[in-house]
């Protein structure tokens, strides 16, 4: 499993948003507060990097979290990701 400190989950999620677009260059020019979505990541690639979340982490997203707002940036994503894990912001 990825390392559960705040910049460990970002750079795991970095790593995954530019394995899902097949562009390296996301990893570094993906902003912690950039939208996602301004890299080309579209609904079916959101979807497959919060599988790989689920898997790597082994936590779960309720239905109810399943909204683009909870997912629209990196550092938002870490936060939920970190109170999934029970880690104090």
């Amino acid at each position: 499993m990825t390392g559960r400190s705040m910049e460990e989950i970002k750079q795991f999620l970095k790593r995954s948003a530019a394995a899902l677009t097949n562009n390296p260059l996301v990893e570094r020019e993906l902003d912690d507060f950039m939208p996602i979505q301004s890299i080309g990541i579209d609904s079916m690639q959101l979807i497959h990097l919060v599988v790989q979340i689920e898997t790597e982490y082994d936590i779960v997203f309720e239905d109810d979290e399943m909204l683009l707002e909870n997912f629209k940036t990196i550092a938002i994503i870490a936060d939920r990701i970190m109170m999934k894990l029970g880690v104090a912001l």
